[in-house]
């Protein structure tokens, strides 16, 4: 049984060359149930191919067989009650539409031997993609649409850096806004800085830091630097949170006397929970005359 042509132009179909106008209904029939659609245009208005099943029984089909090249220019092109997308609309493609007895049921297979991406992001379900399901380095440039990484179809901290190619994720490849907080991986929302304290009792000043982000404060270190601390007395500080009213830590030894330069010390913090423009205050406390450290903190960011 030989294939009817059907051309598509910029503004019509034509069925085995006959103008057929922006709509061309199709019974099923037992002379001609296959269709090689072609033609390339870029569309001024939208076109539609039909099934008519008014004169149909159960198990009547219709195959078309797409091979045109269109731009679709803000138009649409349907065929067999599916609007043919963009990403697909000049690659081959087979478009099977069966009649139940009730309804037309329609299946699209793209071709897969294309540069064409044919997985676009509604047919992705929400949070599906796991680091298990993608092989080392899997993802690569050429294998994801522009615009085609949302934050919806990926579970938090799920894409590692072993799991793309060299180059894989440009910025056409995600939507604006869509890497979160909640997206990246725990190394990643972590920043560190420093903070230089100078021990003096006698005229001791409280240091006053404005928390620049929402965060949890992951660790605290204090390393001497530049004065060893004095050898009567040990390092101690207070640290609040001026703005909520909570203590991290009150009283707390930094370093023993007589700690040399390059000592290094964790301080255990409590109420670590910071918002954003929290002011946290370092009040050196005791009876120390001198020494000289740097605290580094470790924040880690918390989506607002």
């Amino acid at each position: 049984m030989s294939a009817a042509i059907i051309d598509i132009s910029a503004a019509d179909l034509a069925l085995n060359g006959d103008s057929q106008g922006t709509s061309l209904a199709l019974a099923p029939s037992k002379v001609i149930d296959y269709y090689v659609i072609k033609g390339t245009a870029t569309l001024t208005s939208g076109l539609t191919i039909s099934v008519d099943t008014k004169n149909a029984v159960q198990g009547d089909r219709i195959v078309f067989e797409y091979h045109a090249n269109v731009t679709l220019n803000s138009q649409t092109l349907t065929i067999a009650g599916k609007s043919i997308p963009d990403r697909l609309d000049s690659s081959p493609m087979l478009i099977s539409a069966v009649f139940d007895g009730t309804n037309t049921l329609v299946t699209l297979l793209p071709t897969l031997e294309t540069d064409q991406e044919t997985v676009s992001n509604t047919n992705i379900v929400a949070n599906t993609i796991t680091a298990a399901e993608l092989a080392t380095a899997a993802v690569e440039a050429d294998e994801l649409a522009a615009n085609a990484v949302i934050t919806t179809k990926i579970l938090n901290a799920n894409v590692t850096a072993d799991k793309l190619a060299s180059d894989a994720v440009t910025t056409a490849k995600i939507l604006n806004s869509n890497v979160t907080v909640e997206k990246l991986e725990t190394e990643a929302l972590e920043s560190s800085f420093a903070i230089p304290i100078h021990f003096d009792y006698a005229n001791k000043d409280t240091f006053h830091l404005s928390m620049p982000t929402k965060c949890t404060i992951v660790r605290l270190r204090s390393v001497v630097s530049g004065v060893v601390i004095g050898g009567t007395h040990a390092a101690t500080m207070t640290i609040n949170n001026a703005t909520s009213g909570a203590a991290l830590a009150a009283g707390v030894t930094l370093h023993a006397h007589s700690a040399a330069e390059g000592t290094v010390a964790t301080i255990s913090l409590s109420n670590t929970s910071i918002a954003q423009g929290d002011v946290l205050t370092f009040t050196p406390d005791g009876s120390q005359t001198t020494g000289k450290v740097f605290l580094t903190m470790t924040l880690r960011r918390v989506a607002d």
